[in-house]
C-alpha cells in the first residue's frame, strides 16, 4: 500500500495566527516554517490518533487482490475516484458499478473491485478527516496540534527533541480521539 495527501489541509489563516498567538509572533517573517510545523503536527496527531483531524484528499494505492480491502486513511467522508492501474502505469477510472465502497459505523472505508481486470493496483482517491476545516475541528485537537507545532519550534534547534514523544499535556488532549486497530 501506497499513501500520499493529494491536498493537505489549509493551515495558512486561523490555524497559523492561533499558533502565531501562542508564540507570540507578530512578523510574518516565519511563516513558511509555523505552516510547516502546523503540517507536521497535524500528521503527528493522525498518526497517535488513527484518525485524520482535518479534511484531506488521501490517494491510496493497493494491489490487486480479490477481497476487500481496506483504506488507510479515517475516517472516510467521501469517496472522489476509483482507479485501476495497468502495466503502463496510468491510473484509467472504474465506473461506479465497478467497485463498492462500504463505510463502517466508525467511517473506515472499505472498497471490494466486483470485477477482475488484469490490473496491476488499485487507485483509491477519498476525502477524509474528523472536521471539514480547521474551524469546525474539535478543541481539543486543535489546542493539542497548536501545543504540539509550538514544542516544535521552541526546541527546533535541539538535537535530543526529535526522537522524543509528543509532549504528555499534548497526548492527554489527544487521548479521547485515539482508535485502536488490531493487526
Amino acid at each position: 500500500m501506497h499513501r500520499k495527501i493529494v491536498q493537505p489541509a489549509d493551515l495558512s489563516g486561523a490555524a497559523l495566527e492561533e499558533l502565531k498567538d501562542w508564540l507570540s509572533i507578530t512578523r510574518n517573517t516565519e511563516d513558511a516554517m509555523l505552516e510547516g510545523m502546523l503540517h507536521a503536527s497535524l500528521a503527528l496527531c493522525e498518526a497517535f490518533t488513527g484518525q485524520m483531524a482535518v479534511e484531506q484528499i488521501v490517494q491510496e494505492r493497493n494491489t490487486a487482490r480479490s477481497g476487500i480491502v481496506q483504506l488507510s486513511a479515517r475516517p472516510v467522508r467521501f469517496l472522489v475516484s476509483m482507479a485501476k492501474v495497468q502495466a503502463s502505469g496510468v491510473p484509467v477510472s472504474l465506473l461506479p458499478d465497478e467497485y463498492e465502497l462500504s463505510l463502517s459505523d466508525d467511517a473506515v472505508g472499505s472498497v471490494r473491485i466486483k470485477m477482475a481486470s488484469g490490473s496491476l493496483a488499485y487507485e483509491t482517491e477519498t476525502v477524509a478527516g474528523i472536521a471539514a476545516n480547521w474551524e469546525t475541528a474539535p478543541q481539543a485537537l486543535k489546542q493539542g496540534i497548536i501545543r504540539m507545532a509550538a514544542h516544535l519550534y521552541r526546541d527546533r534547534d535541539s538535537a535530543s527533541s526529535k526522537a522524543m514523544p509528543p509532549p504528555a499535556s499534548v497526548t492527554a488532549l489527544w487521548k479521547p480521539w485515539r482508535t485502536m486497530r488490531l493487526a
